[in-house]
């Protein structure tokens, strides 16, 4: 006997051990890390934009220390060949300062560069082409704000709202939610079905002669050669590393924030110190300035008094950006 019969089968699972649900949801919380991670990166980018932004407003500063040295030393040196052609000053002395003018004009040869770069590298964060314009305006003092000393809540709050480690809770979630998408591959899988066909011998499809079946069935594997409990296992796994993961991301924002803090106390407190030894080494340049016009005080003294000067006011400049944004003292690999 021979049949002909034309058939259509639909099936629709029903239930698959859970594993199309906990996929899903796995799915959805990873549109969701991706966003924070996106997050993340943002922020990474707003905090190279700042340091960016502060080197651009201390660059100009150093150029101007750097500067103001050959000014000083150009005046001493006119002096002091002025005084060597009378005799009254060795060649040596006149020596000393052409050397210290030269080390100025290296001085300030690099704060023009340290100008350019600085610069230069602000235009590509901002996406900027080499020949685009870009005016920088310093912002208002910061440096007056207050800090807190609690670094318990200051640690609690930067937990709580940094998107790195919310990004990172939501890996575990969804490697759990991947686990127990693995873990259903050991239940049974649930499916309707609906068939429609014709019982004929010949094809000539007479609608007389057709039947419609529906039913349920159920599967469930006896033997997988292991596969289901491997994919078990290394679902495990990496729910373990995710969770290694977030506690290492815990770690390190726990340690930026105590750096930070660390690192603004200092800068606030080298500020205050920076500041008052800038005043100190002007009024003593003045003073010795005055002197050696005067013949009272030598060459060496007046070289002393001027770098003293410069590195002063060097320090000056960056505690006070430093102040507005710390460095850290070490960069993480």
């Amino acid at each position: 006997m021979e049949n002909f019969r034309p058939e259509v089968v639909g099936a629709w699972s029903l239930f698959r051990g859970g594993s199309d649900y906990f996929r899903k949801k796995a799915a959805e919380l990873g549109v969701e890390a991706a966003e924070l991670e996106r997050s993340a990166l943002r922020n990474g980018l707003a905090a190279s934009v700042t340091s960016a932004y502060y080197a651009v407003l201390a660059a100009p500063q150093q150029l101007e220390v750097a500067r103001r040295s050959i000014e000083a030393v150009d005046s001493a040196l006119r002096h002091a060949q002025a005084q060597h052609r009378e005799g009254a000053l060795l060649k040596s002395d006149v020596l000393s300062l052409e050397v210290r003018r030269a080390q100025a004009g290296e001085a300030e040869v690099r704060a023009i560069n340290g100008v350019e770069l600085t610069r230069s590298g602000l235009k590509t964060l901002l996406g900027l082409g080499a020949a685009d314009p870009l005016e920088v305006r310093a912002g208002a003092d910061s440096t007056a704000a207050p800090i807190s000393d609690k670094i318990g809540e200051l640690i609690t709050q930067a937990l709580a709202q940094r998107p790195e480690m919310q990004a990172a809770a939501h890996q575990v979630q969804i490697r759990e939610k991947e686990l127990l998408a693995e873990q259903g591959g050991h239940l049974p899988r649930v499916n309707a079905y609906a068939a429609y066909g014709m019982n004929t011998r010949t094809p000539d499809f007479n609608a007389n002669r057709d039947n419609v079946t529906l039913g349920l069935n159920a599967e469930v594997d006896l033997f997988a050669g292991g596969a289901t409990a491997a994919r078990v296992s290394g679902a495990e796994r990496k729910v373990a590393e995710a969770q290694a993961i977030q506690q290492r991301t815990r770690l390190e924002i726990e340690d930026e924030v105590q750096r930070a803090h660390a690192n603004l106390k200092e800068a606030r407190q080298r500020l205050v110190m920076a500041e008052a030894a800038d005043r100190a080494a002007e009024e003593a340049m003045r003073l010795v300035y005055q002197q050696y016009q005067a013949g009272t005080a030598n060459v060496t003294r007046y070289l002393e008094a001027e770098a003293d000067r410069a590195q002063a006011q060097t320090r000056a400049v960056m505690a006070r950006y430093d102040a507005r944004w710390p460095r850290p003292t070490c960069k993480k690999p």
